[in-house]
């Protein structure tokens, strides 16, 4: 139980394309949402670091959406948060927060602006409206990022200088990449789904995740603990041949590391450590209802996940009928096999036993 909710987390923080509602996200105050940016400078607060200028501002953009997500280009890489603020007197200004990011991870040409951004997005924690620019503050000072306004893009998902991929729900997806499009079309199709359902995530369901999570990881620290003593009465004994000394060394090294990354956050940290978990456990829990509502109404296999079950069958059956009914279309042919490749190659999955406990707990029972 304890390494899954690590490779749950994991997964939901890295980046990795994942879907996951935004039930709660609150609306965007009037000058943002709707807005369109590009990246200008990275301000530090440590005076030795000073400020870092885009060389290429249109290179960074940030879309905010009125319906609550944030669509970003980061150099070589796009992808998507939800976004919620709360401006304080005259909206100028106030609180600022970015949902888990979901996207594509390639790696681009140097400096590798895009893995800072990603790492700094979940710190944002206010905004500042000033001489036409925004301000996004991270957390403790941790700096600030300087955009000013792009030209309005029209209401697309995607990069609008992809070419057309498909449409959904009326909106245009402009990529060349049948994942991303298969991404763009279950976010909006489950968001509509889930809101027809009543889907909501309670801050008690919140909290018992948050609770399991914490139990889960202080286990994993504790055998940590454990073996690193272990192999440290290795190196005591003064027993090991050189070639064993060497190895032990390093995995005492490695059970040392895993130990910091697995300890607390103190002071003004822990605050904004337990809001960033709670946001990614309003995700997973989320996902986990829709996915259930899904598997009720619509049937079929179960796979297993590292993040949790996923009903296969259910999600192909929903998008097949969405497509029949025209909800959604797929206007370059060469993407219709890519698109559906995942929901029709079993080869790429591992399927619950039909009928075992394992199944029918899958969306039953929480995992938390």
């Amino acid at each position: 139980m304890a390494s899954y909710f690590l490779r749950a987390f994991g997964l939901l923080c890295s980046g990795l394309l994942i879907l996951a509602g935004h039930a709660g996200a609150a609306y965007s105050a009037v000058q943002l949402a709707g807005s369109a940016w590009e990246l200008v400078a990275i301000q530090s607060m440590d005076d030795a670091q000073g400020t870092l200028r885009i060389a290429d501002p249109a290179a960074f953009t940030l879309q905010l959406g009125a319906d609550g997500w944030a669509a970003l280009k980061l150099d070589c890489n796009r992808g998507t948060a939800a976004w919620q603020v709360t401006p304080a007197g005259d909206g100028n200004s106030g609180q600022f927060a970015f949902g888990p990011l979901a996207g594509t991870r390639a790696l681009c040409p140097p400096p590798h602006l895009s893995e800072r951004i990603v790492r700094d997005l979940g710190y944002v924690r206010g905004y500042l409206l000033r001489n036409g620019k925004l301000y996004l503050s991270l957390m403790a000072d941790g700096g600030i990022y300087e955009w000013r306004p792009r030209a309005a893009d029209a209401p697309v998902l995607g990069d609008p200088a992809q070419p057309l991929a498909g449409r959904v729900l009326g909106q245009a997806v402009h990529t060349r990449d049948a994942e991303e499009l298969c991404y763009y079309v279950l976010r909006v199709l489950t968001d509509r789904f889930a809101a027809a359902e009543g889907i909501t995530v309670t801050k008690a369901e919140i909290d018992a995740f948050l609770a399991s999570t914490a139990a889960a990881l202080a286990r994993d620290r504790a055998e940590a603990v454990a073996r690193r003593d272990a192999l440290l009465r290795e190196i005591a004994a003064g027993k090991l041949p050189p070639k064993r000394k060497t190895q032990v060394e390093r995995e005492i090294a490695s059970a040392e590391q895993l130990i910091a990354d697995l300890a607390p956050a103190t002071g003004a940290a822990a605050a904004g450590e337990r809001q960033a978990r709670a946001e990614v456990a309003a995700a997973f829990i989320g996902q986990w209802k829709i996915n259930g509502a899904l598997q009720r109404q619509y049937g079929g296999r179960i796979i297993f996940q590292q993040a949790g079950p996923e009903p296969l069958d259910a999600t192909r059956r929903s998008l097949e009928a969405a497509q029949a009914a025209g909800d959604f279309a797929i206007a370059d042919p060469a993407l219709e096999k890519p698109f559906w490749s995942y929901y029709r190659d079993d080869a790429r999955h591992t399927f619950y036993k039909p009928g075992s406990s394992e199944e029918n707990a899958a969306f039953t029972t929480p995992p938390w």
